[in-house]
């Protein structure tokens, strides 16, 4: 193939496959270093560095592997053992992401596109339909990955910011009286704001403190709740700590449902089975709607 021209913006870049290795004009990728590019959501970024264990093993790699990651997903890559570095630009991502459909592009001697293969529509091939396997961590263990059933994913280890922590559970004095909503999702059609501001108004008749997880000052804490904002991480053990949490469907959930959250999740009826907590057993703190 070697370099082809993508334009994206007023910017253009020179990329592509060199002797089966992936080059990019500015940019060092090294022919030792196996970079994995993870282009969408939360959940999506943590299924992938999950199987980075399997991956290698089976291989039998010998390169180091690199996730290329977004500015907020930064912190998963530190969650596994396996992954050996991290690159985090969204630019980068963006890029790289649109390099891979527009050529069919997905994996070459050093570079793996890390999620389901798509056209240049952008619309996923038919073998994610037609996948026998249903929740997303078996997608991608089957269908990015190429790996057998005995694979397994790795368990994240999600370490918060201590200090901010602390900090947090101080300030708003958050423990088993505390409820945080979670109302924005991208992955599915958010509800009205009356329903949350009614299963805001019922908690606090009951008795509860009522927060609202907002990602920064886009997105508006539901009246009569408190906003609560921070690291990925660091509100997942939050969520440990509360009563309870209600939240739509989003990347987050994914997080928590390795800890030992208490959750009621609202879903699709196309997401319910792809996901985890209706896969697998031990789960019995996770209400899936």
């Amino acid at each position: 193939m070697g370099l082809v021209t993508l334009s994206m913006g007023d910017q253009v870049y020179q990329l592509g496959e060199v002797n089966g290795f992936f080059e990019m004009e500015g940019v060092e990728f090294r022919r030792d270093v196996y970079y994995v590019v993870c282009p969408y959501g939360i959940g999506d970024t943590l299924y992938a560095a999950s199987m980075i264990e399997s991956f290698k093993k089976y291989r039998s790699m010998t390169q180091k592997v690199c996730l290329i990651v977004k500015e907020g997903h930064c912190q998963i890559p530190d969650w596994f053992d396996a992954v050996d570095e991290k690159l985090i630009s969204g630019e980068l991502v963006q890029i790289l992401d649109a390099f891979c459909v527009l050529t069919g592009t997905w994996e070459l001697n050093n570079f793996l596109y890390a999620h389901f293969r798509k056209n240049d529509k952008w619309m996923l091939f038919p073998e994610f339909s037609e996948c026998g396997e249903k929740t997303y961590s078996q997608r991608y263990r089957k269908l990015v990955f190429h790996l057998p059933e005995d694979c397994l994913p790795e368990e994240p280890k999600i370490v918060p910011h201590g200090e901010l922590l602390d900090s947090l559970i101080e300030k708003h004095g958050i423990g088993g009286q505390s409820v945080i909503l979670m109302p924005y999702a991208y992955s599915i059609e958010r509800l009205p704001t009356d329903f949350w501001e009614e299963i805001a108004g019922l908690l606090h008749d009951m008795g509860h403190e009522v927060f609202t997880n907002v990602k920064d000052d886009s997105e508006l804490p539901i009246r009569g709740t408190t906003g609560l904002c921070a690291d990925i991480a660091t509100m997942a053990a939050l969520c440990e700590k509360c009563g309870l949490v209600i939240a739509l469907r989003s990347g987050i959930c994914d997080v928590l449902y390795y800890t030992e959250t208490r959750l009621v999740l609202m879903n699709g009826k196309d997401l319910v089975m792809q996901w985890e907590a209706d896969n697998r057993a031990g789960k019995r703190h996770i209400y899936n709607f």
